[in-house]
């Protein structure tokens, strides 16, 4: 259902004012009520962490595919798909040096260790 906007006057208004608006208008900030928040940077910088913490990078991965099918479904804004994929791929990368690392390096040390 929708309404119209008619407490102030028209030439105030952004728009004619008998423009319907949705039901459900933007709050205070700027951000309707459905729109999820930029976590991307986030997603980027959760990447760059896992690098260094080799298991965070399963949710480095997590959040950049969440942050690319909310992208992909227009609930996100598009120009920080970038950082999405960058921060998705260091997570793949971090997960792939910490299975190297637990399957590989860690057998080998012990084997020298002990032997």
């Amino acid at each position: 259902m929708t309404r119209t906007i008619s407490r102030w006057p028209t030439a105030w208004c952004f728009h004619a004012a008998e423009q319907p608006v949705a039901e459900n208008p933007m709050d205070p900030d700027g951000h309707g009520e459905n729109d999820t928040p930029d976590r991307a940077r986030w997603v980027l910088a959760l990447g760059i962490v896992a690098l260094l913490i080799g298991p965070l990078g399963v949710f480095a991965w997590m959040a950049g595919n969440a942050c690319l099918k909310a992208i992909n479904d227009g609930r996100m804004d598009p120009t920080c798909e970038s950082n999405a994929k960058a921060g998705r791929l260091l997570g793949m990368i971090a997960l792939c040096l910490f299975a190297f690392k637990v399957t590989v390096v860690l057998p080998t040390v012990l084997f020298f260790l002990w032997a």
